[in-house]
This record gives structure tokens, sequence and C-alpha cells, in this order.
């Protein structure tokens, strides 16, 4: 199954790029990231399994965030995921959880520069977008937690996601 979160703001490059990326990014993690309590909760209940993967995907022409697993319960999934996405939005993002995932985040990004492979991939990814190199690590010193939040809060909601079974 795939479960996917639509985002109409396509045509962003450059620096607004990044930092869009980065947000993405940051609020998947805290919605469902490993650490996060519908990840903990969905797994420990069997309902999702280390398959489950999150990602976000944005050029000129779209823009998405997609969740993805194996199961035998994808409704389930998706129904539990809205109701976790709209707890993450009425009780707001708490300042421990968005510290843990901002330092998560940049140490993945960092390590991204460790090998050959991870410095092409990143140079051709910024090349395509308009993105100065690190450009992604900067965006990380313009972030806050309210503005992660109104991000969270403008993007991530029932009406915006579809599930697809395959």
């Amino acid at each position: 199954y795939c479960i996917g979160l639509k985002d109409d703001g396509t045509g962003v490059m450059g620096e607004k790029y990044a930092e869009k990326e980065l947000l993405f990014e940051l609020c998947l993690e805290l919605l469902c990231g490993e650490n996060s309590d519908f990840y903990k909760d969905l797994y420990r209940e069997g309902v999702i399994n280390s398959s489950f993967d999150k990602e976000y995907n944005g050029s000129t022409n779209f823009s998405l965030c997609v969740l993805s697993g194996q199961g035998n319960h994808p409704d389930l999934v998706y129904e539990k995921l809205c109701t976790y996405m709209e707890r993450l939005s009425k009780g707001g993002i708490q300042q421990e959880a968005y510290e843990n995932c901002v330092k998560s985040l940049y140490g993945r990004r960092v390590s991204a520069y460790n090998t050959i492979e991870g410095i092409a991939h990143r140079l051709i990814s910024c090349y395509f977008r308009k993105v100065e190199p690190f450009q992604p690590l900067e965006s990380f010193q313009n972030l806050n937690r309210a503005k992660v939040q109104e991000f969270y809060d403008r993007h991530f909601r029932r009406e915006l996601t579809a599930l697809s079974v395959i």
C-alpha cells in the first residue's frame, strides 16, 4: 500500500525548495518516524512492520509525500495515520520531539556527504533544483518549532491524503 499526501505548492526552486524539502522531511519524521508514537504504537500492534517507509519527492512540476509499507491492514494504517496526523496538529509539536528530529535529520544530511556516491547524489539533486550544494544544511538555521508547526498544520491534513492498495 501507499499513502500519498498532496502538496499543491509546485514550482519552488533554490533556497525556498531546500527549506520546503527540509520542512516536509521534519514533519514526516515527527508524524511517522521510528521514534514517533504512530510508528511505535502500530509496530507494537503488528499493523506495520519494518517495511514501512516515508519520503518526500518534489520538483518544479510535482510535490508529494509517500508513505508505504506491506501488510494486511492498509485501511487501518490509513485511518490511524489520519488520527495521529490530527492529534499532532491539535496537540502541537512537543519541544523535545522537535529537537530530537532536527538533530537526527541533520545527522543524516551530514552523513550523506561521507561517500562519493552520497556527494554525487546531493550535487545532482541540488543542480536540478537550483540549490547550492550546502544550502540543505544551512536551511536548518532558519528553523524553529513554531515554523514547523505552521507548515505541518497547512500541509498535513486528511483532505490532502489518498490511499492506494496494490
